[in-house]
């Protein structure tokens, strides 16, 4: 694991990973492949990559695959309620404040990078729907 201080544009990546494999000891004939989402910058990096690393795989985040395999499902409702449920949670810091009293922990919050977040959203709510009728009413 590596923490940067600051974002990094795709040739850049490609640089510093190169720099990491070469600093582990990793052969370029024995990477299988970079694995990454498709974040343009990852994109690019795994191109200027596939240079040095002729034989490397191309392969995408297979928990972002997964992730978008829910898109394909209509759930016009679920999704309704859900952008509700998440609008008024972050939105309203009084209703905030009353599920956190009802249930005993914050309402989790959204997040467009974080895969999972939806999940966390909807998998708080059902184990919690018993608080969900009084909470409205």
């Amino acid at each position: 694991m590596v923490n940067l201080k600051k974002s990094l544009c795709g040739t850049e990546m490609s640089t510093e990973l190169t720099e990491l494999l070469n600093r582990s000891g990793i052969e370029p004939s024995n990477l299988i492949g970079p694995v990454s989402d498709c974040v343009s910058s990852n994109l690019v990096a795994r191109t200027v990559m596939s240079v040095m690393y002729k034989g490397a795989l191309q392969m995408g985040c297979f928990a972002h695959s997964i992730d978008h395999v829910g898109e394909h499902f209509l759930l016009p409702l679920e999704h309704q309620f859900t952008e509700v449920m998440v609008g008024m949670m972050s939105r309203n810091f009084e209703a905030a404040d009353v599920w956190q009293s009802l249930v005993g922990r914050a309402f989790p919050t959204a997040s467009d990078t974080r895969w999972w977040s939806r999940w966390e959203l909807i998998a708080h709510v059902w184990q919690h729907w018993y608080v969900v009728l009084f909470f409205f009413f």
